[in-house]
């Protein structure tokens, strides 16, 4: 049998049950941040990568992933910053997705051509900050 409810107060249980839907809520909305997130945009760049640089790319996505990791382990990461994060994960994916299928496409027509891959402007972006780490 629920509780009673008394005019003006709030029971635990209801506290709970509202922080379950909010949690919910949440979810949800986050949920569909991720399919947006993970759909690339109008192609506004194209970028020739040279089939000896992918694993170098590769690794460098590996080693920002990680970094990553490790700060998001030592402290306690405010929600605008996580959720910046987040969406600069989906982009590398979408970015290395991009790479991949560019790359194998190329590899059937022959083994060591440069490839052209189709950038929005985030991944651009994001690629453009792999270059600039990878020169330093």
């Amino acid at each position: 049998m629920p509780a009673p409810k008394i005019k003006g107060k709030v029971t635990g249980m209801e506290k709970r049950e509202e922080r379950k839907t909010t949690m919910e809520y949440m979810e949800y909305l986050v949920s569909l941040l991720h399919r947006e997130w993970a759909q690339s945009g109008r192609t506004e760049v194209e970028v020739m990568i040279n089939p000896q640089d992918v694993p170098q790319i590769g690794q460098m996505i590996m080693e920002v992933a990680a970094k990553r990791q490790k700060q998001d382990g030592k402290e306690g990461m405010e929600l605008e910053r996580s959720m910046e994060l987040s969406k600069e994960d989906y982009v590398f994916l979408r970015l290395m997705k991009k790479i991949k299928a560019e790359r194998n496409m190329a590899k059937s027509r022959a083994s060591n051509v440069p490839f052209h891959v189709g950038m929005d402007r985030e991944e651009y972006l994001l690629f453009s900050m792999l270059l600039k780490r990878r020169e330093a």
